[in-house]
Formats: C-alpha cells, structure tokens, sequence
C-alpha cells in the first residue's frame, strides 16, 4: 500500500506541475499541500472516523481538481476572461494524466477503506456486469441530456447569457482531438466526486444522502464556474450552475449507490460529451473520413444499447420464466428448469457489482 501511494504521489506532482506551472505558483503549491495531506492520511491513520474521512475526501478531491477549480474560479474574476480554448494533443494527454490519477485515487481509497472494514462484495460475472453498467450509463446520458435542456430553459427564463465552454474552431484533426478529450472527462471527474463519497460513506439513507450529495455537488459546481463567465447577471448565473451540478451529481451518487461501481457514470457522463463536440464550432469537409470520425458516438451508443438489451432481456426471462414453468411446465425441459432456477436466484447480483 505505501509503495502504491508514493507512486501516487509522484505522479500528482508531475500532474500538478504540469497543470499549473504556467498558470498560478501558489495553487501550484496548494495542490501539492492537498496531495501530501491525502498521501499521509492513506499511510498513517485509518478510516475509522468521520472527520478523517471527510478530510481524505476533501484532500483527494483539491489535489485531482484544485487546478481545474481555480481555473474556473478565475474565469469570474474582474479582467479575466475565458478565451478559447484549442484542442491540442497536449491537452489530451493531460486529460489521460489526470484520468488515469482520478482512477488511481478511487482504487487507492477502495484499497484502505475495505483494508479496514472488510466489507467487499464479490464481483459478479463480467457480462452480466456489462449489461448493468450499460443499462445505468444509458439512464446517466438521459438524465444529463434532460439537465442540459433544464439548464437551456433556465437560461432563456431568467434572462442568463448562453456561456458554453468556449472551444476553440478547428477542422477535422481539432474535432477529433477535441472528442477523445470530452469522452474521458468522465474518468477524471465522477471517481473523484461520487466516487470517493460511496467509498467512505457506503451506507445509502435517506439522512444521509442528502448532506452527501450537498459535498458532491457543491465540489463540482466550483471547476464549472465557467460557465457563469462574463455574464451580466453573474450571481444569477453561479446559482444556477450550483444548482445544476447539485441535481447532476444527486443522480449520480445515486446510480452509484445502487450499483457499487462508478464506471457507468463515467461512461455514460463520456458518451454525453461526445455528442456535445459535434456541436461544436468546427469546420469539416463532407469526406467519408469526416462522416467516420462523426459517426463514432453513434457507434459507441449502438454498443451499449446492445449490452442494455442483453441485460433487459435477461430481466425480463427472470421474470417470465418461473411463470411459464409453473403454468405449462411441459413446455420447460428440466434443463431449462435449473436454469431458470439459476437466473431466479441471482436476480439480486447486480446490487453486488464492483469495479
């Protein structure tokens, strides 16, 4: 376990410099304090309280977003403005550096909780697992689709400013940069915001969820501050980008709780960004290169509308196939009938699902 937090910890300072060298020494400084206190919580004490836990939280999440969050931050501030932002290779690797370390503090802190607690569930089989991740990623895309048309009507209500993330034109190489970037913004955001929170609070209540999805949410609300960015009616604008997030990760937590695992989320929070990019400024030529690049969100959809169905389909046999057995068992070989046995018994798995 040391050994994995000092690699860890290695890797979050070169994120750390990386990210914010170029932009502000002292959340330069700050993010590396974060990551330090994180590491030393992991190796020198035990999730035993609440105040520790909140303070791992709370450390783990400043040392992956801080420079993301005081970017945002600055976005508000008088003489700042949120320019352009061009896809660069650069850029995705930074975002494959800073997924990678959100998954890497995800599994470090599902390593000391369940060290401590020995609570683990077993894993189930993967397929069965694929089919339940897909069918959650799928009510994931429509539950952010739903908040961005909320949010789009807010906006047109209240009078707010239309301030999307301002991506920079480009042409065909510029867009397909720009999705590989958008797809893994949900690895390097949901392991840390309600990931981490499932961790060290694994209990779902109803006194407990709502205070926790108030820390979720109000910690993603603050990297998305750039959306209230040069607005007229700024207080108006942080208040709906706060409320916007708080119901965003209400939905996620939730998904996460039900499942034990926070792939789907990510999943699905990717494929929503995939089609958020071919909406986005670029200037393509009509070439069948240029309909292959487009059509890749609608592919990965298709693919996870399969396993969605293969999982739907087998829900629905659990569900028919004691009833069919008892009403006209000669229509059931009793092969079919251990079968269906089988399935009937594991109708609960999915609440055991793991990453």
């Amino acid at each position: 376990m040391t050994a994995r937090i000092t690699i860890w910890w290695l890797a979050c300072m070169v994120w750390i410099w990386w990210a914010t060298h170029r932009f502000s020494t002292p959340l330069m400084l700050f993010t590396a304090a974060a990551a330090t206190v994180f590491a030393l919580l992991l190796t020198r004490s035990a999730p035993d309280s609440t105040v520790t836990r909140l303070g791992a939280y709370l450390a783990g999440l400043l040392a992956n977003e801080a420079p993301g969050m005081g970017y945002a931050v600055s976005s508000l501030l008088p003489g700042h403005h949120l320019g352009q932002v061009p896809a660069s290779a650069e850029q995705l690797l930074m975002t494959c550096w800073a997924a990678a370390l959100a998954v890497g503090t995800y599994l470090l802190v599902r390593s000391w909780v369940t060290s401590s607690t020995q609570d683990r569930q077993p894993a189930i089989p993967w397929r069965q697992a694929a089919g339940i991740g897909a069918t959650v990623a799928l009510a994931y895309v429509a539950a952010m689709l739903l908040s961005q048309k909320a949010w789009q009507l807010g906006q047109t209500v209240l009078g707010v400013e239309d301030t999307s993330y301002p991506q920079a034109p480009g042409q065909l190489g510029a867009l397909v940069l720009a999705m590989a970037t958008s797809a893994l913004a949900g690895l390097v955001e949901e392991p840390v915001y309600v990931g981490l929170v499932v961790l060290f609070w694994p209990r779902l209540s109803r006194r407990t969820f709502i205070p926790l999805a108030l820390l979720s949410g109000t910690a993603r609300s603050v990297i998305h501050l750039y959306y209230a960015a040069g607005t007229d009616r700024m207080v108006l604008a942080i208040a709906m980008v706060m409320l916007w997030c708080l119901a965003w990760s209400s939905v996620a937590l939730y998904l996460v709780y039900r499942t034990r695992t926070v792939w789907p989320v990510a999943l699905g929070h990717g494929l929503s960004n995939l089609f958020a990019c071919l909406h986005g400024p670029f200037q393509v030529e009509e070439t069948p290169l240029t309909y292959a690049v487009m059509i890749i969100p609608f592919l990965a959809v298709f693919v996870v509308v399969l396993f969605a169905l293969k999982d739907l389909a087998a829900r629905i046999s659990r569900v028919v196939d004691p009833i069919v057995a008892r009403r006209w068992p000669h229509l059931v070989q009793n092969d079919d009938l251990e079968a269906t046995a089988e399935r009937h018994v594991s109708v609960k798995a999915w609440k055991h699902l793991d990453t």
